[in-house]
């Protein structure tokens, strides 16, 4: 699949929308892969079913506050030592990289990575969506252990990180970043190609890239609404402004809840933890995690996160589909709505 401008400004919308509020603003990347395309240096995606079942295959993802990205932007080098010193520790070379998370920030980040270190990505990854923590992998899900692992910083830092109880190394990973200054570059999940085919979602950079195909169109709002129904199974849940906002920190968390009052009168309920995870309407649950649930302003069809959402702002709130790999029993115990502490 080739990615040029058209396919990168498709990819970035996209991403956004499947972060489900979450993910980070993807300008930044997304203008520094700009620069390398002008300068003929393109990234590399290639099919699951190009890679070997023996290849080594590293998922690659950038941790912490996407505002560091915002400030320092990033060049695609600063993972290049994180992915060699890993390579180093394994004592075999990457065959290809996968992308960890592939939505928002994210799902462009390996694209860098591959212009810098001339290895292909594949188009899927370990979540189909945004979420938090390093366990919500389909990788993880099915026992493929993050680490070994590396993560880096701008000024070549590297810290290696081998076998840890799991939350351990989400604990000591996200140490590290806020150690480095908020941020920081991560290879980890080194597997099989037969591993990356069996646990990954596929097809996701492809999916991001159609659906911001449909947002980019020269039609109304309407019209394209009506299309990400037909072809995505989108579902629109409600239309009307922001009423009320409250917000609060617990644990590592932003959370929160938003009301919605719908041109309809309807009052819809939506919960936050860095991402949009719940829609209720009075107590009834419309939709919640997995699903992806996504703001979206209701003239320009732009996502609006759960860090930028203010009152007042006029919203379509709309709900994706998540990945059948995130509708079963072991995947739910992993990123289902009690994990998130809803009781329903």
């Amino acid at each position: 699949m080739k990615i040029g401008r058209r396919e990168l400004e498709s990819l970035s919308c996209g991403s956004e929308i499947i972060g489900g509020g979450g993910g980070g603003n993807t300008f930044p990347v997304r203008s520094v892969l700009n620069y390398y395309l002008r300068e003929n240096h393109p990234p590399v995606t290639i099919g699951i079913d190009d890679i070997s079942d023996s290849a080594l295959v590293m998922g690659v993802a950038y941790l912490g506050s996407t505002m560091v990205i915002e400030e320092r932007l990033p060049q695609g080098r600063n993972l290049i030592s994180s992915i060699k010193t890993l390579e180093n520790f394994i004592g075999e070379k990457t065959s290809a990289i996968i992308p960890i998370e592939g939505a928002g920030v994210n799902a462009l980040i390996p694209l860098l990575a591959s212009v810098n270190s001339k290895t292909p990505v594949i188009d899927a990854d370990g979540m189909g969506r945004a979420f938090p923590e390093l366990s919500m992998t389909t990788f993880s899900i099915n026992g493929i252990s993050a680490s070994p692992l590396t993560i880096s910083d701008d000024r070549g830092n590297v810290v290696v990180v081998e076998e840890l109880e799991e939350k351990l190394t989400e604990e000591m990973v996200r140490g590290i970043a806020l150690i480095y200054g908020g941020g920081a570059w991560l290879t980890a999940f080194p597997m099989t190609g037969a591993e990356a085919r069996k646990f990954s979602i596929k097809g996701t950079i492809s999916r991001n890239i159609r659906i911001g195909d449909v947002l980019l169109e020269n039609t109304s709002p309407k019209e394209k609404i009506k299309k990400l129904e037909r072809e995505f199974n989108v579902r629109l849940v409600g239309e009307g402004y922001v009423k009320e906002i409250f917000r609060y920190r617990e644990g590592k968390f932003s959370k929160g809840d938003l009301f919605i009052k719908c041109y309809d009168d309807r009052f819809l309920k939506v919960s936050f933890q860095n991402e949009y995870l719940m829609i209720t309407e009075q107590d009834e649950v419309i939709a919640s995690v997995p699903t992806i649930i996504t703001l979206i302003d209701a003239y320009t069809l732009r996502p609006i996160r759960t860090d930028e959402v203010t009152t007042e702002d006029e919203v379509l709130a709309i709900c994706i589909p998540e990945p059948d790999e995130l509708r079963t029993n072991k995947a739910l115990n992993k990123v289902g709505p009690r994990v998130f502490g809803y009781k329903i």
